[in-house]
């Protein structure tokens, strides 16, 4: 839908958008449920719905563990999408629209829209891709 929306958000209750300039919160979501594992590389691997912490940051863990996380979840997934097509196929495995097919470009402007949505540093990115404007 290109261009013909405006999105809307928090970043959780109670948080504006951006209200995480570090991305710690986000770095376990991206690092736990890295999608290009599961529907690009049709890996086997839990969903972070699996995990009662749900997308919580574990605060005894700490910032530097969780980016240290998201740093080897982004090089394994730069790894398996190595020599990959961005408009080759992948099949979504669980949850609601399990079997559908998804390609590598689509996980990664996925990926962008979610760290927009939780980062608000990123919606710039977000909105030259898929030109809808606003949170």
């Amino acid at each position: 839908m290109r261009g013909t929306g405006r999105r809307t958000g928090t970043a959780g209750p109670g948080r504006a958008v951006g209200a995480d300039p570090a991305g710690a919160g986000a770095a376990p979501r991206r690092g736990r449920a890295e999608p290009v594992r599961r529907v690009v590389a049709g890996l086997d691997v839990p969903s972070v719905s699996a995990d009662p912490a749900g997308y919580a940051l574990d605060p005894a863990r700490g910032l530097d563990a969780a980016l240290g996380i998201r740093r080897r979840e982004v090089a394994r997934g730069w790894a398996l999408r190595a020599g990959r097509a961005p408009d080759g196929t992948g099949r979504i495995g669980d949850g609601p629209i399990a079997g559908s097919k998804a390609g590598p470009r689509r996980v990664l402007i996925r990926l962008i829209e979610e760290h927009a949505r939780h980062d608000g540093l990123a919606g710039p990115l977000r909105e030259r891709i898929d030109g809808v404007t606003g949170a």
